[in-house]
């Protein structure tokens, strides 16, 4: 018997998280890979707070979905020396 799956991953193996900014009133919890368990709360609570505008904490910005486009962001996340693989 041989059990597999698939762990979507963004190259960082950071989850995306937040509204897309195509579809401004669609939102997304995607590429938790191997952490869908252990984040899904802490993931699912930010979520809440993108769709009902609440105040965010800092580093919400690094789980949008928009971050590719943003230097800054992508800046601090590849000066990491690990991609947080499990």
């Amino acid at each position: 018997m041989q059990f597999s799956g698939y762990y979507t991953r963004t190259p960082e193996n950071w989850p995306v998280i937040g509204p897309l900014e195509q579809h401004p009133d669609l939102y997304t919890i995607a590429a938790l890979s191997g952490y869908g368990t252990m984040t899904t709360c802490a993931a699912g609570e930010l979520l809440a707070q993108w769709m009902m505008d609440e105040p965010r904490p800092d580093y919400a910005g690094h789980f949008h979905p928009g971050r590719y486009e943003n230097p800054v962001i992508m800046a601090e996340i590849s000066s990491i020396k690990s991609d947080d693989q499990l």
